[in-house]
């Protein structure tokens, strides 16, 4: 058994490693990766700035996993990206714990599977942004969480706070673990003797995980500008006062486009699974189908009827909470398959109780059912331009600005012209892609500078006063699409952004127009 189990977490591993990391650069640089990124290398530069990323309101935690990728891995972008590799690993892992503790063991093994070839979680953890982290301290939390309903444990309370204490460093998305700490008691054994000790007694180790998670929070505290974290999430939910003057004014619109890109994340194959799951999950294990709907519904529902603005990849810790109950889906269906037995298999008398399934069945209609959510994994690792991304992740990955397409070879282009003489280059934009990315891979040339302007119309003057000294000077322009004549520029190269209609453009100022 455990030969078997050794073997399948092996073939699991090698799977998972290989879905993330083959072809990991396809996707060019986007924009927020670029500002992430740079604020790792400025963070490990130098030390005073290891809270750097709290003048845009973000939480430290993510940069801070960054550090030694960037130390160690020469291409920034790849260390970049090999902390959601890993934090997708570890959520495949807890998954699997979680998945194999409320539903058994062949669940759990199905959960790891679906993980790994779900599109939503396999794009994301090819990307250095924040989600994949914020998703691992959720499903860890949420394990611990039943964990800590049955044992009723102080050590397991104390690693649970320190879970939700390191996802409060991560994103503000983690106090839904607090919010749904209640929902424990769903999975307390009210018909064991002591009841009202035992329930005095989780509600204690529920006080300590509050205390020790908000007592890690603190250590925002050490950076004076902690207070951003909140003004920058204002920008992306109402206030509670705003939501209590309209308190409907979102939710249906925000419902709509939250399910749009459920749909097309998520697969209508593995839907259909989840409502397979759910049905069977609320007949045999209402209590903890319920628990894990519930991680999922009251997150949901307060985007919904908080969020001004939203994007897909909010989504993602929600729906984690979901592949067990798919893969209790999966488990159920598989086990309903008509037995074809051969000759040999007549003969041997069959156990009490128990229905024998045809492994070779099972396993094609598995495959059938996962067929589409594996398509498209597979295009988003081989051909992300042609992967069925909602729109508006195809804007920012592929089709419009936020997107990356051109920078490569701008960089190379600046680096060839480099070799020689001290050069330029202006960028459009102060923040964001430009300048960041061009930051990322040429801060350590001496002979290139490069500044951002924005709007760029005022940085046109002193990029001309700076080619009329003679030195090479060079902008780069990644919104407009059409510079203005006046302006003295020469053409040099344009980059399409994915399948759009806007380009990334190089030009040279040319001092003598």
């Amino acid at each position: 058994m455990w030969k078997r189990r050794a073997l399948a977490i092996t073939a699991l591993t090698i799977l998972y490693l290989s879905s993330r990391l083959i072809n990991l650069t396809l996707i060019p640089i986007f924009t927020d990766e670029a500002i992430y990124i740079r604020w790792g290398q400025i963070a490990l530069q130098d030390p005073v700035h290891r809270f750097i990323s709290l003048e845009d309101g973000k939480q430290p935690l993510f940069i801070w996993l960054m550090l030694p990728m960037l130390k160690w891995v020469s291409d920034p972008l790849i260390a970049g990206r090999l902390v959601s590799v890993f934090s997708g690993a570890i959520t495949l892992a807890g998954l699997m714990a979680l998945s194999w503790k409320l539903f058994g063991e062949r669940t759990g093994w199905i959960a790891g599977l679906t993980y790994i070839i779900s599109p939503f979680f396999l794009l994301y953890d090819r990307l250095a942004l924040y989600d994949s982290l914020t998703t691992v301290l959720m499903i860890w939390a949420l394990f611990l969480s039943v964990l800590l309903a049955e044992t009723l444990r102080i050590d397991v309370a104390l690693l649970l706070g320190m879970t939700v204490g390191a996802g409060f460093l991560t994103k503000s998305s983690a106090q839904f673990a607090l919010i749904l700490l209640p929902t424990t008691f769903l999975l307390f054994d009210w018909k064991e003797r002591g009841k009202g000790k035992r329930l005095l007694k989780l509600a204690g180790l529920g006080i300590i995980v509050v205390l020790l998670s908000k007592g890690i929070e603190l250590i925002l505290r050490l950076a004076p500008l902690s207070h951003m974290i909140a003004l920058k999430d204002h920008t992306f939910i109402v206030t509670t006062q705003e939501f209590i003057a309209h308190p409907f004014e979102r939710l249906l619109g925000n419902m709509g486009g939250l399910w749009n890109w459920m749909q097309a994340y998520a697969t209508y194959p593995l839907l259909a699974l989840f409502a397979v799951g759910m049905a069977y999950g609320l007949k045999k294990y209402k209590r903890r189908t319920t628990f894990l709907s519930l991680w999922f519904l009251v997150p949901f529902l307060a985007l919904a009827s908080f969020g001004k603005v939203l994007y897909p990849r909010y989504l993602l810790f929600m729906i984690a909470p979901l592949l067990p109950i798919i893969a209790l889906g999966i488990s159920e269906i598989v086990s309903l398959v008509p037995e074809l037995r051969t000759d040999a298999l007549r003969e041997r008398p069959r156990s009490a109780g128990r229905r024998e399934v045809n492994p070779v069945w099972g396993f094609i209609i598995t495959f059938l059912l996962i067929s589409y959510p594996i398509w498209f994994s597979y295009k988003i690792i081989f051909d992300p331009l042609s992967a069925p991304l909602p729109k508006v992740d195809r804007f920012q990955f592929f089709d419009d600005w936020p997107s990356g397409y051109g920078i490569n070879e701008v960089i190379g282009f600046i680096k060839v012209r480099a070799e020689t003489q001290k050069i330029f280059v202006g960028t459009e934009g102060t923040f964001g892609l430009t300048p960041a990315a061009l930051n990322i891979y040429l801060k350590d040339n001496p002979n290139v500078e490069v500044k951002g302007y924005w709007p760029i119309s005022d940085g046109i003057k002193e990029l001309t006063e700076i080619a009329l000294t003679g030195k090479p000077t060079y902008v780069l322009f990644k919104d407009t699409q059409k510079p203005n004549p006046e302006w003295p520029l020469e053409f040099i190269v344009k980059y399409q952004k994915g399948r759009g209609e806007v380009y990334m453009s190089l030009y040279h100022i040319n001092s003598k127009k």
